[in-house]
């Protein structure tokens, strides 16, 4: 393999699947409370999936996310059953109006 290869094949797998790794590893109500983001709700099945489709219209992100898409469908086809579990006992990875409560319990009026 040449070294053009070694590098386009390192780049991708830096870069593929970070959606699902990044739901399935966080608690997106951790961050900045008062920004919650205009999300609506994203279930845990999938959610690296339907994380990208939500950024792909976004001006700066949105390219990565195209990329990132079909490893992040790959990768949450592989976790599935860990994301079934989570969605029946914890429910969606992100709901707005769970982060517009916990924001109003956490920051005074």
């Amino acid at each position: 393999m040449n070294f053009r290869g070694v590098c386009g094949l390192s780049l991708s797998f830096m870069v593929t699947a970070c959606a699902t790794a990044y739901t399935q590893l966080t608690d997106p109500y951790d961050t900045d409370l008062a920004n919650c983001p205009d999300l609506h709700t994203i279930a845990n099945v999938y959610s690296g999936t339907l994380l990208d489709l939500a950024c792909i219209p976004a001006e700066n992100a949105g390219f990565f996310c195209l990329v990132d898409l079909p490893m992040s469908l790959m990768a949450d086809s592989m976790v599935l059953p860990l994301s079934v579990y989570r969605q029946i006992k914890v429910g969606p990875w992100y709901d707005q109006d769970v982060c517009l409560q916990r924001a109003a319990d956490v920051l005074p009026l």
